[in-house]
């Protein structure tokens, strides 16, 4: 009765630890984050190169006429 007790908790414990380590899906997380970070990356450098038409009048031109 004892060994089938012994065996049971055994078992469990064995059952507990099959999903704690997990190579592959230690990576496709790694890899998850690291298109997360990407994706922000690329958003903030397509908002940076974005080109800039408050005044309408282009920065070279504004620089020409402040020196006449």
């Amino acid at each position: 009765m004892a060994l089938k007790s012994l065996s049971a908790k055994v078992t469990r414990f064995f059952k507990l630890l099959e999903g704690m380590d997990d190579p592959i899906g230690d990576h496709i997380s790694f890899l998850e984050r690291r298109i997360d970070t990407l994706e922000c990356d690329l958003r903030s450098l397509r908002r940076d190169q974005q080109p800039n038409f408050g005044s309408g009048v282009p920065e070279r031109i504004k620089l020409r006429t402040g020196d006449w």
